[in-house]
């Protein structure tokens, strides 16, 4: 009974032709601009700063977030050692 399984499994089940990645690239269409040449809108000193504050917002509550968690931990560790 193994004997069949392991015959199965060692022979491959799907042969890929020899040009399938060909044409596989053939079929891919190119992007109508590259993508440096996308226009973007240009930033004011508004949108940086605002920018800069959301990112330094995060980072802040991130490493808030961040000690809470630990402390929590440190603060559950305790907690089990006191008990014991």
């Amino acid at each position: 009974m193994n004997d069949d399984l392991d015959t199965l499994l060692s022979q491959d089940l799907l042969k890929a032709p020899s040009d399938f990645s060909y044409r596989v690239m053939q079929g891919i269409k190119p992007l109508p601009m590259p993508f440096e040449q996308v226009r973007r809108p240009k930033a004011t000193a508004t949108g940086h700063a605002l920018r800069q504050l959301a990112f330094r917002l995060g980072v802040v509550s991130a490493g808030l977030l961040g000690l809470s968690q630990v402390l929590g931990f440190v603060f559950g560790v305790w907690i089990s050692a006191t008990a014991l």
